[in-house]
């Protein structure tokens, strides 16, 4: 665990999104108590915001941080976080602060190859596939996509072949119709596509990229994201100097 990274008074919260997928919530909590923090919820769980800050200032907090379990600059980081946050600081007295989300840097590219290689044993993945996609869930608001486009760029080149990324929402192409098209092009003798799903945890859009036939699928980030998580609230807090997401991807998750 990472719990000695938070040696700050600040007690840390890891806020995710919430899911209506069974099993989705639990994933959340097991990220949060890797790092000594606790999870909650902007939607579809009773572990609110409000909630935990609530059970955090009747146990004598009046200070906490925040970190946005999101990976870009949307509408739930735009809009949903500060309502939440306001609302609990307005409900309770406690003063929160909130971290950079994790973000689509090198770190998040090299943990999804990492991952990937790690779930199927393929060290050398031009051999085993002939693509990636990264499969995320897609925004409306400008710029957010084309920061997934950036980071699916990314992931190409660490495993070396054409990479793309694909949104589960927004109406663009999907996993089955990217393989259609290669099929039309290629021919029967297509190789495999490599799928890096770009979730935290298990969900219903998720579920639309499992089982599509001629690709090869790695699972949701699960608790190998701690090592940012902590990585991100260190950069805010000043704690644990050596916490680095690079130091920790390495450690964690070997390719």
């Amino acid at each position: 665990m990472f719990a000695e990274s938070f040696a700050q008074p600040e007690p840390v919260i890891v806020l995710a999104h919430g899911s209506r997928r069974r099993g989705a919530e639990e994933v959340v909590h097991a990220i949060a108590r890797e790092v000594g923090a606790r999870a909650a919820f902007l939607d579809f769980s009773e572990f609110t915001l409000d909630a935990v800050v609530g059970e955090l200032r009747a146990a004598g907090h009046r200070r906490a941080v925040v970190m946005p379990l999101l990976f870009t600059s949307a509408f739930h980081l735009r809009k949903d976080v500060p309502a939440a946050i306001a609302e609990a600081e307005r409900n309770h007295g406690v003063a929160l602060r909130a971290t950079e989300p994790i973000g689509l840097g090198a770190d998040v590219a090299e943990l999804l190859v990492a991952l990937w290689r790690k779930a199927h044993g393929h060290r050398a993945a031009a051999d085993s596939v002939g693509d990636a996609v990264v499969y995320a869930v897609g925004s409306s608001v400008p710029g957010a996509n084309e920061a997934v486009e950036d980071l699916a760029a990314d992931v190409g080149d660490v495993m070396g072949v054409p990479a793309r990324a694909i949104f589960a929402t927004g109406g663009g192409i999907s996993v089955a119709e990217h393989r259609e098209g290669l099929g039309q092009r290629d021919g029967a003798q297509t190789a495999p596509t490599a799928v890096l799903p770009l979730f935290f945890a298990p969900g219903l859009l998720l579920d639309k990229a499992v089982d599509v036939p001629g690709t090869i699928v790695s699972g949701p980030l699960g608790t190998a994201i701690a090592p940012l998580v902590a990585a991100r609230v260190a950069s805010l807090t000043g704690a644990a100097d050596d916490v680095t997401a690079g130091h920790w991807v390495t450690e964690r998750v070997p390719a």
